[in-house]
């Protein structure tokens, strides 16, 4: 490329900007979503823990026969 070619290609592009991102809000917003997604999971792990544990103390009571209320296993 010349001198000239470089002078012409400067001149077009000088009304070409592209505008500043902000950065940081984009990292806030990732952080803010993998954060809440952490908790979702934690909660949703959970949920699903004590579900299992009462259809395991009622499988234990179906298969025994008893009416008796079931105890949680530690």
């Amino acid at each position: 490329m010349t001198r000239r070619d470089q002078e012409l290609l400067d001149r077009q592009l000088r009304h070409l900007q592209t505008p500043q991102r902000g950065n940081g809000a984009l990292i806030l917003a990732m952080t803010a979503l993998f954060l809440a997604g952490l908790y979702l999971g934690n909660w949703h792990a959970t949920a699903s823990a004590a579900t299992a544990s009462q259809i395991q103390g009622a499988a234990v009571v179906a298969l025994n026969g008893s009416t008796a209320a079931p105890t949680l296993l530690r």
